[in-house]
């Protein structure tokens, strides 16, 4: 599998993570429909390896002569508009695969530190388009997680605790309650269901 060199590689032979994923899958003997969400980090992280590893191609390569340089550099930035569309396969990938979406998972893959990442939450940063994405995709995967499970409180409780669904008086909660469910009313919704199913009879030990 040779290594990403180009963003066109990116674009136009989004084919070869795909193969590459297909073979980290048969070496390891994953069923990616079946993985786990443990499973599915750990052939990203290898695709990552294989693909973008010891390359620049995710970097911004113009040079700028900022204040103080004595060197012309190009301060090591990132170049969004490519990491914007590793960003997007990323999470096509994900939705085909019925995963998680995560902010530590992308990182797997395009080799950028997760702290990095969340650095660019900050709106004056270049990257905050790529982090809004992320995080806005990360809770619409929890709520297709909570109508596909058919035991959802694994995902309200990462709901709860990543974007606080359940507490009142946090910052956007009108924003937050236009688009997340409802939680308490399907947390009690499905505890109900739970003690209402029919009960196997006891019988008294011989």
């Amino acid at each position: 599998m040779e290594k990403i060199e180009t963003v066109e590689d990116i674009v136009i032979h989004k084919n070869n993570i795909d193969s590459c994923i297909y073979d980290i899958c048969q070496e390891e003997k994953i069923d990616l429909k079946k993985a786990k969400q443990g499973e599915w980090r750990y052939i990203l992280r290898e695709a990552g390896n294989r693909l973008f590893k010891n390359t620049d191609v995710l970097k911004d390569k113009s040079i700028i002569h900022g204040q103080g340089n004595i060197v012309p550099s190009n301060n090591n930035r990132y170049d969004y508009v490519k990491v914007n569309d590793l960003c997007d396969y990323y999470i096509s990938i994900s939705d085909k695969y019925n995963k998680l979406v995560s902010i530590l998972a992308f990182s797997y893959l395009s080799g950028i530190d997760d702290s990095t990442i969340d650095k660019w939450k900050e709106p004056s940063c270049g990257g905050f388009g790529i982090w809004k994405k992320l995080t806005a995709r990360r809770q619409d995967s929890l709520k297709d997680r909570l109508f596909d499970s058919n035991n959802p409180v694994g995902a309200m409780s990462i709901g709860n605790t990543e974007f606080l669904w359940n507490m009142p008086g946090v910052s956007n909660r009108q924003e937050q309650r236009q688009q997340a469910p409802n939680i308490p009313q399907m947390e009690q919704k499905y505890l109900q269901e739970q003690d209402n199913k029919p009960q196997l009879p006891q019988f008294p030990e011989p």
